[in-house]
């Protein structure tokens, strides 16, 4: 989505939009790259022509569906979110997604002049998953930047350091637009109050969302806020829940990946973080991470290994579900389903003197640092914690572990491309997900309670699913 988002900021109009349609759909032509039909797509809505654009959006969503390869698989709904768009703006019969009538409009604020010099530029693209945020500061300008929500800030979000000048995303999350004013401003200002301003013009973007809240905003008044992956932190009361329910699914899938696989699922990421160094979970936290140390030693064998794994756990019973960049996996709990909570497991492997894992883990350990596993205790359950916990959290967090730092996330796009590479072998392909599920099928008749294997990437987005958290 990046290259997208990267146009919807050049706001193209007219025949500069015209011409650069013309240009990607020549490529779209080409590769028949989903990718590129939404690209084309794109430009070609700017500039007017609702028609050809929804045509290429429909060749996208084609090429999405059809394709046995995970980078244009997932394309899939994005493309269907703009089809559909385009289809509504059209007054043709189009899916229902309340996205569809919201907007970002830039405005000036009363009593408030455009800068001539301001500290850099920002936009807002509503897209399937909720409302992208993206902008750009002179390079060594600002570390962090401020997100403002009518004049409250949202959050800080670190500023990613470039060749030519930083940059900053942030997703903000379907579930936290249904928290946001009918009628907002959003803005962005530097740590230090120096205003950012819309690329389009104006001192702030205006935003529609007819199913926000229709009274005061739980966002805007702090009774809630909003975590780094732009999800509402849940309220003590629903955080307490769902961490039940993370060390239920955890403590089961314990013992079975002790007795079955001969394996200790360790705590890792953040909520190893949280156990080593807070004695508990991270304030806010919602999920839960863990992991387990392959015997293979190379990308394709670990994602046979890990198949493997996942056809037993489905026949005992739990669910496996993966995201749209094909990562295995995440592990639903026993009779629960697909749609029931989940941990996150992440398989380490090590490969030519390295430990390698997603989402970007890649350092010079060993095995050993990470068993035999030490056993611990989180909230009066018992836990494996890797053998020297401090070497992991030192490579993946940096040397300022010790601190918390509540801006922090890891964006994998800014990681080494050689070792992004090594991990892709990894990711499950749309074919390998159909002949796996396939295989599940034939064995399901001798496993009646046999759970569900989902690729959240392969179903379609509309109609909505009622499950936000599915797109983010």
């Amino acid at each position: 989505m990046r290259r997208l988002l990267a146009l919807a900021a050049l706001r193209l109009a007219g025949s500069r939009a015209l011409r650069l349609a013309a240009v990607l759909g020549a490529a779209a032509a080409l590769s028949r790259s989903p990718r590129w039909n939404v690209l084309a797509g794109y430009a070609l809505e700017r500039s007017g022509r609702l028609r050809a654009a929804r045509k290429r959006y429909a060749h996208a969503v084609e090429g999405a569906r059809s394709s046995d390869s995970v980078g244009p698989a997932r394309w899939l709904h994005p493309a269907q979110f703009f089809l559909e768009r385009a289809k509504r703006a059209l007054g043709e019969e189009a899916a229902a997604d309340p996205l569809f009538a919201c907007s970002a409009s830039p405005v000036s604020r009363p009593g408030e002049a455009r800068s001539e010099r301001p500290a850099g530029c920002y936009e807002a693209e509503f897209v399937f998953s909720g409302l992208q945020v993206l902008g750009r500061l002179p390079a060594g300008r600002a570390a962090s930047v401020d997100l403002l929500l009518d004049g409250r800030k949202l959050r800080d979000l670190n500023v990613a350091r470039g060749p030519l000048f930083d940059s900053f995303s942030f997703k903000i999350t379907r579930r936290s637009l249904a928290l946001f004013p009918r009628d907002c401003l959003l803005s962005v200002s530097a740590s230090e109050g120096a205003p950012l301003h819309p690329l389009a013009g104006g001192t702030a973007l205006r935003l529609a969302i007819p199913h926000g809240c229709a009274g005061s905003s739980p966002l805007v008044s702090g009774e809630r806020r909003m975590d780094k992956k732009g999800v509402p932190v849940p309220t003590p009361a629903e955080l307490a829940a769902e961490r039940a329910a993370f060390l239920a699914v955890y403590g089961e899938a314990r013992s079975f990946f002790l007795e079955r696989f001969g394996k200790q699922l360790f705590l890792m990421y953040g909520t190893l973080l949280g156990h080593y160094r807070d004695g508990g979970f991270i304030p806010g936290d919602d999920d839960f991470d863990s992991g387990f140390m392959a015997e293979a030693a190379d990308p394709e064998s670990v994602k046979a290994e890990v198949l493997g794994m996942i056809l037993a756990l489905v026949e005992a019973g739990f669910s496996v579900s993966f995201n749209r960049r094909g990562r295995l996996f995440r592990l639903h709990g026993r009779g629960a389903g697909a749609a029931g909570p989940h941990i996150d497991v992440h398989s380490f492997w090590c490969q030519g003197g390295k430990v390698y894992a997603h989402n970007d883990f890649c350092a010079a350990e060993r095995r050993e640092q990470y068993l035999p596993a030490a056993e611990g205790e989180l909230e009066g359950v018992r836990v494996f914690v890797p053998a020297e916990p401090e070497v992991f959290l030192a490579h993946h967090y940096g040397p300022g572990w010790k601190v918390p730092d509540p801006a922090f996330a890891n964006y994998f796009e800014a990681k080494d491309p050689a070792v992004l590479a090594i991990l892709s072998r990894a990711l499950l392909s749309p074919a390998e997900y159909r002949a796996a599920a396939l295989e599940l099928e034939a064995r399901r008749a001798a496993h009646p309670g046999a759970g569900e294997f989902v690729s959240i990437g392969a179903r379609e987005l509309y109609p909505l699913s009622g499950r936000d958290e599915d797109l983010e």
